[in-house]
């Protein structure tokens, strides 16, 4: 802790962030065919609004695209994700169960998250990341004024890591990672993710879906 704060007290850190959005969701109907969709975009400056009047007509036109889209027969299939699923897929599927605070207390937790524990297909690899300042996820420093950095928590398929604040590092006797997060001085810094994400692998999208002869991409739109 102590070489922290020396670090801390070399270096001046100012940051501040902003961002703005717009939501709108919509059912479009023919029939008794529907389709629940919607549109959202966020930004920081002004300059980066672009013409959303127009996406949202863009939007609203591949929507009704759908409307009539045949239903997904029963089964087990090969599935490729977008970007955006798959940084959900990393987000709710696995980063929540990479914040230490909730194993704290739970020996089946403990006994199934076994660092160096095969988990995944050696491609994947997923990591946290709080230095990115072009993500919502932005947190240079943690609220205990940790520094973050870039934690593998999957490497080569391979359990690496999780997210710690300093009562979870000290407790599990693994080192901090700069996730202790707050909604405001009013409340406790706990561990939680700052953008979470698989790497990319070598392969191209044409590359990827070759082999499948019968399988779904699941896409779903990013902030445009």
């Amino acid at each position: 802790m102590l070489n922290k704060l020396k670090l801390l007290s070399l270096h001046k850190y100012d940051y501040d962030k902003a961002v703005s959005g717009i939501r709108v969701w919509y059912d479009l109907k023919i029939g008794d065919e529907q389709f629940k969709t919607g549109y959202y975009k966020a930004f920081q400056k002004k300059e980066d609004m672009g013409d959303m009047e127009n996406e949202l007509r863009d939007h609203f036109a591949e929507g009704k695209l759908f409307i009539k889209a045949p239903t997904i027969e029963p089964g087990k299939y090969p599935v490729v994700l977008s970007p955006h699923a798959t940084g959900i897929f990393a987000h709710e599927s696995f980063g929540h169960k990479s914040e230490a605070d909730w194993m704290i207390g739970d020996e089946t937790m403990k006994a199934e998250w076994v660092i160096g524990k095969k988990v995944a297909n050696e491609k994947v690899s997923i990591v946290d990341v709080g230095d990115d300042p072009c993500t919502s996820g932005y947190c240079p420093i943690d609220d205990e004024g940790n520094i973050s950095e870039k934690t593998y928590l999957i490497k080569n398929g391979i359990l690496t890591g999780r997210l710690h604040n300093e009562a979870t590092a000290e407790l599990l006797e693994e080192a901090v990672t700069g996730n202790a997060r707050a909604i405001n001085f009013e409340y406790e810094p706990i561990v939680r993710m700052t953008n979470t994400y698989f790497e990319a692998g070598d392969l191209s999208f044409d590359e990827l879906i070759k082999p499948i002869k019968k399988g779904y991409f699941i896409f779903i739109p990013a902030s445009p």
